[in-house]
């Protein structure tokens, strides 16, 4: 789920990057919104076995990781609501979402060795 998520985010950057097919975000967009809420279902209580990229900080810190992912959720919709014409807004609102992104991975996610 989170490599597709990763994948739909690509699609989305390359949209806005090349000016085309923006009304394509709204779907790619809406795709991960409707995965966001299941995030914390893929890393049970007990489930820090390896191989995992995830940082013990996901069950020690539980509230937080559940509000990451709700604010990837709220930003994800406001993307896919935003006017597919108005590129500086899904700039922004792109930025949004990525910005919870990475702010999820920075705290939660170990880096590659």
């Amino acid at each position: 789920m989170m490599e597709a998520m990763a994948r739909r985010m690509k699609a989305i950057r390359a949209r806005i990057d090349g000016r085309r097919d923006l009304a394509a975000i709204k779907t790619e967009a809406a795709a991960i919104a409707s995965s966001t809420p299941h995030i914390v279902h893929l890393f049970p209580l007990g489930s820090t076995q390896r191989p995992t990229d995830a940082k013990a900080a996901v069950w020690k810190n539980w509230p937080d990781f559940e509000r990451m992912a709700a604010a990837l959720e709220a930003e994800s919709k406001k993307l896919a609501n935003v006017e597919p014409r108005d590129i500086d807004a899904l700039s922004a609102q792109f930025r949004a979402v990525s910005a919870a992104c990475g702010a999820c991975h920075e705290k939660y996610r170990a880096k590659n060795q």
